[in-house]
Formats: structure tokens, sequence, C-alpha cells
């Protein structure tokens, strides 16, 4: 399990410094604003590693394309709706329900790509872990020092305080917490034969 959390901390850490990296180069060439990078950059980023992060670990990689394209959907589905809908403000509580909303479409399409059998639990635990992210955020962004919100890098160190931090909790969590058991390679089990 420890494998797991800190595996999984590092894939999300990874996938979130990947989308603040692709934001501020795509800010920088005045791309900031097209439709496939608000919409679908950052959850397919994020879900190309959940599955990437999976198959590592020993997950089920039969249909490796369907479950990659499951899981993207839900990334980019739950992406936008946190911010259709709990955008409001940049409040602690509407961080935290932004995370959890995030998580729960996220691990809804985890469970459907992989059938996970625990699913209530891998659910549960997968949006309370997206809602702590959201917390941490919340955190972050308020001690952002005051030169880097007027930077012109101040898009990355905002996505910088807000991506890395909540994939790294989710997918931990997500790794630690459900899915197929991998494959264990070991001795093959010696048939006996009845003696009549």
């Amino acid at each position: 399990m420890n494998k797991d959390l800190s595996f999984g901390a590092l894939m999300g850490l990874t996938s979130g410094l990947l989308i603040a990296g692709i934001g501020v180069l795509l800010e920088l060439a005045d791309w900031s604003d097209a439709l496939w990078v608000n919409y679908w950059m950052p959850g397919g980023v994020f879900g190309a590693a959940i599955c990437l992060g999976a198959w590592r670990r020993g997950w089920n990689a039969e249909r490796k394309g369907l479950r990659l394209l499951i899981v993207i959907a839900a990334t980019i589905l739950g992406w936008r709706l946190c911010f259709l809908f709990f955008i409001s403000s940049w409040e602690v509580v509407s961080l935290a329900l932004m995370g959890a909303v995030g998580a729960c479409v996220t691990a809804i399409g985890v469970i459907l790509a992989w059938r996970i059998r625990a699913w209530l639990i891998f659910l549960a635990s997968f949006t309370l872990a997206g809602a702590a992210g959201g917390v941490v955020d919340f955190v972050l962004i308020n001690s952002l020092p005051e030169i880097a919100k007027g930077a012109v890098w101040h898009g990355f160190w905002e996505s910088a305080a807000i991506f890395p931090v909540w994939q790294a909790i989710t997918l931990a969590c997500a790794l630690a917490v459900g899915g197929p058991q991998p494959v264990r390679q070991g001795f093959p089990t010696p048939k006996i034969s009845k003696r009549r």
C-alpha cells in the first residue's frame, strides 16, 4: 500500500506540473483562451496519468484504449462540472466542493473502466481525497507571496499550487484504495495426481 501511495503521489505531481507548464507556455503563446486548453487539456492529461499509474501498478491492462477513453472522458467532465457550478469564489468551501465534484466524476469513470467491485469504498475515499485536496489548494493559493500574484508567471504559480497537489492526493488514494489486484508472479502450483 505504501508503494501505491508514493507512486500515485509521484504520478499526480508529475501530471499536475505538466498541466501547469503547458498552461504557461500556451499563455505566453497567447493560446490560453483556446477551447481545447480550457476544456480538454487538464482533464486529458490527468486521465492519461491515472491510466498509466494503474497499468504500472498492475491493474488489468486489457482493452487499454477503451479504458483510457472512459477515464479521460470522466476527468474532462469532472473538470468542467467543478468549474461550471462551484467557481463562485476561491473560498475554502468552494475549493473543497470543486475538488470533491471533480474527484467524484473521475472516480465514476475509473469504476466503469475497471469494473471495480468495492466501488462504494473507492468512490467515497476518492471523493473525500478530492475535497481534502481542495482544502490544501486553498491554503497554498493563499500562502503565495504578493510578488507571485502580480507576476507574469502568476498563472503558473496558481496552477502549480492547485493541480500537482490535488492530483497527487487523489491519484495516491485511487491507487492505494481500489482497483483490481495485481497479478502476482510466483511458482506454478504443482498438480497432485490421484492414484486409483
